[in-house]
């Protein structure tokens, strides 16, 4: 499935390790941790894939010039990162209902309803929102309806 399962794995334990819905750096700082604790203990080119892995949350974006392995591993992490997008209705609403409440203490209903619009519209405007092959043919009609289906609560 992954050419470096090791990174993959390394990527999915820190890639919100650092994590505040206030903060727009939680990807970098995540990525910063995760090479200063390993570096020494894990095989380098290990480490420097994770650390890709972990950036490449920030925008869902596969960083150009990775090698075509590594590119294909991070493709299917960042599709297992949106996987929620995809699920069925009951699992996304409840997904929906977590990141209101997670924002709503900070942002009043306005300023978070066009916020959260904005990261909706944002997602929608990807052609396609999933990298991989396999995750595009089973969840990307589904994450399309989730997304439009919420979008319209907020406008």
């Amino acid at each position: 499935m992954f050419t470096s399962p090791d990174a993959v794995e390394l990527a999915i334990w820190y890639h919100d390790a650092i994590y505040n819905p206030l903060a727009r750096d939680n990807e970098s700082a995540s990525a910063d941790l995760l090479r200063a604790e390993l570096t020494g203990l894990v095989v380098p080119e290990v480490v420097d894939l994770a650390e890709h892995l972990v950036r490449a949350t920030a925008d869902h974006r596969v960083p150009p010039g990775l090698p075509d392995p590594a590119a294909a591993d991070c493709a299917l992490f960042l599709d297992m990162d949106l996987a929620i997008l995809g699920r069925p209705p009951d699992q996304f609403a409840a997904y929906e209902a977590a990141i209101e409440a997670e924002f709503r203490p900070h942002y009043d209903w306005l300023t978070y309803r066009a916020g959260r619009a904005a990261v909706l519209r944002a997602l929608l405007q990807r052609n396609p929102i999933y990298l991989s092959a396999s995750y595009r043919s089973h969840y990307e009609r589904s994450a399309r309806d989730n997304i439009a289906l919420a979008l319209a609560r907020y406008s």
